[in-house]
């Protein structure tokens, strides 16, 4: 299947995308809290890793490594000022020279003042292709078109953008209908609690099914990486739950 690679504000370039062997990306994107860094290096399968600080997370924030092109991501459970124990081994023998951070994967944050960014980031020397993005929203409250879950309409509104050198903004959304006219598919339903009026909204948007795919290029040399961000510019703290994940694979060359 043919179709258009994204790489900068302006240019494209054709791709030929088949079927893919390479290391899947599922990517939560996170409000980062603080950088994380080893101190001693880890095997397959460890739970707690031995880090340099804690001060800014808990448990429930989520700890993200990257290293030789591989990606974990896990929820913390707990922390000691300079332990974390993970809920989920990990499935690389990770060195002190990983680059890692801590962050919320809740995104229901106040972002009305000052602007609240989650990302995901590829680290430097690796390349993402970013093919779909999946969301959900629960509050305690009934949704429609002309909320933002169940809250009003947002002032502002959340936006998503491509960072790569060029700001490419890809589009911004007020309320759930917002969402439902600029993605593939939608829809409410129940969040898995019957009785307790808790309420879900879903949203799965394909980049691929507008003929393109997201690169994103951790890139050396002391460069910026690329990011694929979710700003909150208005106040959410009323959702019980909002969260935003990036599918796709790592480029093999």
């Amino acid at each position: 299947m043919g179709v258009a690679l994204y790489t900068d504000l302006g240019r494209s370039v054709d791709v030929d995308v088949q079927d893919y062997t390479g290391e899947l990306l599922d990517l939560i994107a996170g409000i980062e809290q603080q950088e994380i860094t080893l101190t001693s290096d880890t095997e397959v399968d460890d739970i707690i890793i031995n880090v340099a600080n804690t001060a800014s997370l808990s448990a429930g924030s989520y700890l993200f490594l990257n290293e030789d092109g591989r990606t974990y991501e896990s929820r913390i459970l707990s922390t000691t000022a300079t332990t974390i124990t993970l809920n989920d081994p990990l499935d690389y023998a990770y060195t002190t020279a990983a680059v890692g951070y801590g962050a919320l994967q809740n995104l229901n944050v106040n972002g009305s003042v000052t602007a609240q960014t989650a990302f995901i980031r590829p680290a430097a020397g690796v390349k993402w292709h970013i093919t779909r993005m999946l969301v959900e929203i629960v509050d305690n409250a009934d949704m429609n078109d002309t909320l933002f879950g169940g809250i009003p309409a947002l002032t502002n509104g959340v936006l998503f953008r491509i960072s790569n050198g060029v700001t490419k903004n890809l589009f911004s959304v007020r309320d759930n209908g917002d969402f439902a006219l600029r993605s593939f598919d939608a829809n409410y339903s129940e969040a898995g609690n019957p009785g307790l009026g808790l309420t879900a909204f879903r949203v799965r948007k394909t980049f691929t099914r507008s003929g393109a795919v997201i690169e994103l290029d951790g890139k050396e040399g002391g460069e910026t990486a690329d990011q694929l961000e979710v700003i909150i510019r208005d106040d959410l703290t009323a959702l019980s739950r909002f969260n935003v994940i990036f599918q796709g694979h790592v480029v093999t060359e």
